[in-house]
């Protein structure tokens, strides 16, 4: 994998390692400190062919069997994307295992930063004390970053939320198989036809996490856009394109807009700051919507203006249009 004439990875991608998963009293919340000593036979090769190569669109499918399991994966790029996805489905079928994807990239960063909820968390990637070093499996909701400052690369996720990191590789845990509170969790058999489905991703970027819109492209990957037809009454007036709503910056995030609790005519928007930087919220859009005021948690009125100082969880509220419907199916 490269970009803009830079190998992303020392290695090969997407390694797919296994190891045995036990020893642990409480099996499905604990991953043992020194899973690492214990790897077991890798994966194998079944096939592989292009499903589409043009330039719109590039799609590779990949399947691979270990032991029991099967693992089909379609490697997905897209033309204006540097966004490389994975979509995975899992025919599952171990005991006390665990399978994570390595990704060993080609920079050192001193840091790992993970997102958490409304914000992001950095950990070292040379850990130091004990503290430090407990965490060898970390938590991170939409996606987890190494950057040197001129260039790095994030791991997208769209339902994988453990972690490990160093100072030059990602790893994803995709899938475990405990035996405790539930021996049969998480696993295919002859009578249940149930699969893993899951789509993880590899984004390689200039600059900062930031800077490369990361928090934006981790929502992208959890929630794709859906197009839905419709006949309206008569010829609406649209522009070529736009948007429903924008709040005026990058690092602005829509957490919620629903109508108020007490006034129908009334609608409440709540926003987070994302990038750890303070933000001025300038609404924009397709919907005329009024000047936003400030309430609280409870959407009463508070003292406070349209900025919004690093990582804070913002309510305001607007007033809402008269607004022309469509005759939607």
């Amino acid at each position: 994998v490269w970009y803009q004439g830079r190998a992303v990875l020392r290695g090969p991608g997407n390694q797919l390692q296994v190891f045995q998963d036990q020893g642990q009293y409480w099996d499905a919340w604990n991953i043992a400190p020194d899973y690492e000593q214990h790897p077991l036979d890798g994966f194998r090769l079944l096939d592989w062919q292009w499903l589409a190569w043009g330039p719109v669109r590039s799609h590779l499918r990949v399947i691979r069997c270990f032991q029991a399991s099967t693992f089909t994966q379609d490697y997905i790029l897209e033309a204006g994307s540097g966004v490389l996805k994975i979509a995975t489905e899992v025919d599952w079928r171990e005991t006390q295992v665990m399978v994570k994807a390595n990704f060993p990239l080609n920079l050192t960063a001193d840091q790992v930063i993970t997102e958490m909820a409304c914000g992001a968390i950095a950990r070292p990637t040379r850990p130091q004390t004990a503290a430090e070093q407990a965490k060898w499996e970390i938590p991170a909701h939409r996606w987890a970053d190494l950057s040197d400052g001129a260039w790095g690369v994030s791991l997208l996720n769209d339902c994988k939320y453990g972690y490990d990191a160093g100072p030059n590789h990602l790893r994803l845990t995709l899938l475990r198989s405990p035996l405790w509170p539930d021996p049969g969790s998480d696993r295919c058999n002859d009578t249940d036809p149930y699969r893993h489905r899951f789509t993880y991703a590899l984004y390689p970027h200039p600059g900062t996490w930031q800077e490369a819109r990361t928090v934006q492209l981790g929502y992208n990957l959890n929630h794709p856009p859906v197009c839905l037809p419709f006949t309206p009454s008569s010829d609406p007036v649209l522009p070529p394109m736009g948007s429903l709503l924008t709040l005026g910056g990058d690092n602005l995030v829509l957490m919620a807009l629903k109508p108020s609790e007490a006034d129908s005519q009334t609608v409440i928007l709540r926003a987070y700051e994302a990038h750890g930087k303070t933000a001025a919220l300038t609404l924009g859009g397709l919907i005329p919507l009024g000047t936003p005021e400030r309430r609280n948690i409870l959407e009463m009125p508070m003292e406070g203006n349209t900025t919004l100082t690093p990582w804070q969880i913002a309510t305001f509220a607007l007033s809402l249009p008269e607004l022309t419907p469509f005759n939607a199916p």
